[in-house]
């Protein structure tokens, strides 16, 4: 799959409204504050454009070391997808973006604004392939249908490429999974995290180790690794760094 065919998928989505350049200038305040925001998180920031078909903004960060500079970026558009995505990757992406629009198409224009997709794919960096998360929500809506979109790229929590997500920021328990398989939609229902499996969970983020989170909650080294070890077996990663990345990729921290 080339970039033409997901730029070609993605002319099904285009805003063919009329949009005059006041409307982008009025832009400029919320671009900034998404600047500001970049100076604080480990996210690759850059909005798209469905009305121009191309990148709106690319903000940089020295976490994700492309080949390319911000605004060389911004000028390939999505042609960046396909020099730093493996050409094996690009037909899952091209799946994602049609099972993802088309969901999105059927729902009201105030449910749009609360909806977030996020899927892992492998993304090229200076010789390095890496498994990222891509994540996908709406930032400006014209006459009900999408304009802009914000989209941040992160180091993946899961080590598998997929795990195509669709969430509602509003009622999380409405939340969708993507299955390749069966080609559609189905609910998923985030973990359930007990306020004992939470006190564990805020010990490892603050660097504590086993025997240490053991005295902190005053529980045996025994019960805290039980509760981690139950925490990776309902959530399918295999350490528990990657369990803290994912449950705050899903809001549940």
């Amino acid at each position: 799959m080339s970039n033409l065919s997901i730029k070609t998928l993605l002319q099904k989505f285009r805003l063919s409204d009329d949009i005059d350049d006041r409307a982008y200038a009025d832009m400029k305040d919320a671009v900034e504050a998404i600047a500001a925001c970049n100076h604080i998180t480990h996210r690759f920031f850059y909005i798209i454009d469905f009305h121009r078909l191309n990148f709106l903004h690319v903000f940089g960060h020295k976490l994700y070391p492309w080949e390319y500079a911000p605004e060389e970026i911004k000028e390939m558009g999505f042609d960046f997808y396909a020099r730093c995505v493996p050409q094996e990757e690009l037909g899952m992406l091209s799946e994602i973006i049609h099972a993802g629009f088309r969901s999105f198409a059927g729902m009201n224009g105030e449910e749009k604004m609360d909806i977030s997709f996020y899927y892992n794919f492998k993304m090229r960096l200076k010789g390095l392939t890496v498994l990222a998360c891509h994540q996908f929500t709406p930032l400006k809506l014209h006459n009900g249908k999408l304009w802009l979109a914000l989209c941040s790229i992160t180091p993946a929590s899961h080590p598998a490429p997929g795990r195509v997500f669709l969430r509602n920021s509003r009622h999380p328990a409405t939340s969708q999974y993507y299955s390749f398989k069966e080609k559609a939609w189905s609910d998923f229902a985030p973990f359930h995290i007990s306020p004992t499996e939470m006190q564990v969970i805020l010990c490892h983020l603050k660097g504590m180790n086993i025997g240490d989170t053991a005295r902190e909650i005053s529980r045996t080294t025994y019960a805290v690794k039980k509760i981690r070890k139950a925490l990776l077996n309902k959530s399918g990663v295999d350490n528990f760094t990657s369990f803290c990345q994912l449950a705050l990729l899903h809001q549940q921290i």
